[in-house]
């Protein structure tokens, strides 16, 4: 899927398709403060939990799945970028409804140290990847579908390796 951003109008891509036309199937959509090409410490990228089994309805398995623990240590995150690509570990899973998850920017090595471990604890299931301060990280979000309409099932990957294009070929 594309992934947009509109760093003037955060929540555009939510009910508007790749094409800019209303739609309530939206986009995945990059949090404001992130650039993807210019990955911070944590890109966030918004997609709907779609019934049809597209978008983002793919990150319930990893709450729901007898078999998380082995999807968790084979599957990857990849983002496509002009630049390249940008391959990501998953390293933490759940469930959350406060929005803790969505933070782009921090105060300190500290706080994002703290921001890390949190996020790590959090996950359903430990995956014992290691992080530090320099770490880079991206979180794809959707919300549940359930009674809580705060809920979101987030997943976390930590940046693994970067593969950039070869302008020549």
């Amino acid at each position: 899927y594309p992934v947009m951003h509109t760093p003037n109008d955060p929540n555009f891509y939510l009910k508007r398709n790749f094409s800019r036309e209303d739609s309530a199937h939206g986009c995945i959509y990059a949090r404001e403060e992130c650039d993807i090409n210019e990955p911070s410490d944590n890109i966030t990228l918004y997609g709907h939990n779609m019934r049809d089994g597209s978008m983002f309805n793919s990150l319930k398995s990893w709450c729901n799945d007898a078999a998380v623990k082995t999807m968790a240590q084979t599957t990857q995150i990849e983002i496509y970028t002009r630049e390249g690509v940008y391959i990501y570990d998953i390293f933490s899973f759940y469930v959350d409804d406060s929005n803790n998850f969505a933070r782009t920017v921090f105060t300190s090595e500290d706080d994002y140290l703290t921001f890390l471990k949190r996020v790590a604890r959090r996950s359903n299931v430990k995956t014992n990847r290691e992080y530090n301060a320099q770490t880079r990280i991206c979180t794809l979000i959707t919300c549940t579908n359930g009674s809580n309409k705060d809920a979101r099932y987030v997943v976390h990957g930590i940046l693994n390796q970067f593969i950039p294009f070869d302008p020549e070929a």
